[in-house]
């Protein structure tokens, strides 16, 4: 795997950066795999050390009302965001959880373009089509905030 320049680097933390900053601005999660993180580390940390394959997420205001959802996964992530939760009780470490998705898949995509050989343009466009992509939108909640 080729080397990330320095610039690479610099742009795809100031990219999380952002990101990263516009959800700790919220005092709670808002939208998509957000929520949907939230309550599985909840749920998961309220059930440790067992594995949990399931998450209960409040569907009303009041948080009378759960949907029970199940998913075919646990892993060493869940895990260490249950910990820390557990730890902390702060929606900053769910927030800070969620952006590392985004690093993660940053990282990854600049790695492949780097890779293939492609040159420094090629670089940039495939940072901007990642970061422009309605899924990663969804960890930028301040599109969809009222």
């Amino acid at each position: 795997m080729s080397k990330l320049s320095k610039s690479s680097i610099i742009l795809i933390l100031v990219l999380w950066l952002v990101v990263l900053i516009v959800g700790l601005a919220c005092r709670l999660p808002m939208i998509g795999d957000e929520v949907t993180h939230y309550y599985m580390l909840v749920t998961q940390s309220e059930r440790l050390p067992t594995p949990s394959f399931e998450i209960h997420i409040h569907v009303d205001t009041d948080g009378s009302e759960t949907e029970v959802r199940n998913y075919p996964h646990t892993f060493v992530w869940h895990y260490i965001g249950a910990i820390l939760f557990r730890l902390t009780g702060s929606i900053v470490v769910i927030q800070i959880y969620q952006s590392l998705f985004l690093l993660q898949l940053l990282v990854v995509v600049m790695c492949i373009v780097k890779d293939l050989g492609y040159g420094r343009e090629s670089e940039v466009s495939a940072l901007a089509a990642i970061i422009s992509l309605p899924m990663t939108l969804l960890f930028s909640v301040v599109f969809y905030q009222d």
